[in-house]
């Protein structure tokens, strides 16, 4: 049995993290990419019908943008949100930023004695 702690460091690493396979990319040598989808730029009503059917009084989301908030804007960014690249949601979507008034021990449950 194992007693110094780099050794049974070294089995557990070898046990659960073993060395991947060679990968075998034989296969994809001669693949032909589909060409990129082409997608019609988003007017700025799009925009503005978008952010008016967003539904109110909820909670905002990851942005921390209240969508009663987004709608009082409207006539201001749907102009610059339309020119943004038609790409994914997901990739526009900002670091998640701290909510405002709530301070950690909030978020993750525990309580301020």
């Amino acid at each position: 049995m194992e007693t110094d702690v780099k050794e049974k460091l070294d089995m557990f690493k070898d046990a659960f993290f073993p060395q991947p396979p060679e990968v075998d990319l034989t296969d994809v040598r001669n693949y032909k990419y589909p060409s990129p989808m082409q997608l019609p730029p988003i007017t700025r009503r799009e925009v503005t019908e978008a952010i008016r059917h967003m539904p109110g009084k909820k909670t905002p989301g990851k942005d921390t943008i209240p969508s009663h908030l987004l709608r009082h804007i409207s006539p201001y960014i749907a102009e610059p949100l339309a020119t943004l690249p038609s790409v994914p949601p997901v990739t526009l979507l900002p670091p998640t930023l701290p909510r405002i008034g709530h301070s950690n021990a909030q978020e993750t449950g525990e309580r301020r004695l």
